[in-house]
């Protein structure tokens, strides 16, 4: 729906988009969704269905159509239906955790917010010697920002749907006997996210809930194939649309060297520009908006003309193990000046603690 104001004090409503759900059985009934939340930044609509199909992943722009990505199946190990409430934790640069309710043994699955939403674990929130805990949830929501000095690192708050003291009648529609006692549960974000092995983010200061802004380019930009004048820009938006790319020798773009465009026709596909007419040993700095207005920038360096002699400084490391950074033997390369780094080690040590370190100085 789009809400405007009427200028009476009032506001109007228009129906813009309506979802059609997948009904594998046949029966509309059993495609019941109770949980949906957007992504306000990276432009995904995530809906969950009670009992079918599982977890279901949207465009979000309001003329996009009922295509939609399976991100967890409802028969998942870790799902248990009902699939009821989701929430949406935002972290810095587009990280962050969709969490989802499984109704069906009171749990709550985490996935990681980037690429295809991986499965993270699972929590439960247990109860204390003077408050129960949460059972049965229907809906939940999650805030980074500190709310007090109780919830100094953002909130999760989900409702409980059988609560204590109980309160139990038969249900009226298929006469089983329930507990119909709900309420709250207020938990600090800081009690979630250190609940996993490997914590979970705690970022109280990149999202603004008051003032979302879109971050449509998730693969960030880049530049390659650069000759003495020429170079091909590159980005991926996940908002169809114009793409503009505005180069310059100026970091601050006060004199723009040109502009070339391109068209994002799949939101899965990259889309790049080839820039000529530049001018050789020559360092351009260029930024990239999309149809969202999410922005970037990037910089290179023009080869020097043929048949010159040019000074060229790179860096180069060898294998390394995340578990032991800092890495103090490439600790000065910020400061060299390098037109490149060459990473020549591999991610397969970072699997493996080393028993140098004490678990206070282990990287997550």
């Amino acid at each position: 729906m789009e809400l405007v104001d009427n200028g009476t004090g009032e506001v109007n409503a228009t129906s813009v988009r309506t979802l059609e759900l997948p009904v594998p059985t046949g029966d509309p009934e059993d495609s019941q969704s109770e949980g949906i939340v957007v992504d306000r930044e990276l432009s995904w609509l995530y809906v969950s269905m009670e009992e079918e199909v599982g977890i279901l992943r949207f465009n979000a722009e309001p003329d996009a159509g009922n295509d939609f990505t399976v991100i967890q199946p409802v028969d998942s190990d870790f799902l248990t239906p009902d699939i009821e409430g989701l929430a949406l934790y935002y972290g810095p640069e587009g990280s962050g955790y969709p969490i989802a309710s499984s109704q069906g043994d009171s749990t709550f699955a985490v996935f990681r917010r980037e690429g295809n939403n991986e499965y993270l674990g699972s929590f439960v929130i247990g109860g204390s010697s003077d408050l129960d805990g949460a059972e049965e949830t229907d809906g939940l929501d999650a805030i980074n920002v500190p709310l007090g000095s109780e919830f100094p690192s953002g909130l999760l708050v989900v409702q409980d749907g059988s609560a204590e003291p109980p309160e139990i009648f038969q249900d009226p529609e298929d006469g089983e006997i329930q507990n119909f006692s709900t309420n709250f549960k207020f938990v600090d974000w800081a009690d979630v996210a250190n609940a996993f092995s490997n914590p979970l983010i705690i970022d109280t200061e990149s999202f603004d809930p008051r003032n979302p802004a879109s971050k449509g380019l998730v693969n960030g930009v880049a530049s390659g194939d650069t000759t003495q004048d020429s170079t091909v820009l590159w980005t991926r938006s996940i908002f169809p649309g114009e793409v503009a790319f505005v180069y310059s020798t100026d970091p601050e773009f006060d004199r723009i060297a040109g502009t070339e465009t391109a068209t994002v026709t799949d939101p899965n596909m990259p889309v790049k520009v080839e820039v000529t007419g530049l001018d050789a040993n020559t360092e351009y700095f260029y930024r990239v908006t999309d149809a969202a207005g999410s922005t970037a920038t990037g910089k290179f360096r023009t080869p020097a003309e043929q048949g010159l002699t040019e000074g060229l400084r790179f860096g180069v490391s060898g294998d390394l193990q995340g578990e032991l950074a800092p890495f103090i033997s490439i600790s000065n390369a910020d400061d060299r000046d390098l037109d490149f780094f060459v990473h020549l080690g591999d991610t397969i040590e970072a699997d493996s603690v080393s028993p140098c370190l004490t678990p206070d100085k282990r990287v997550p």
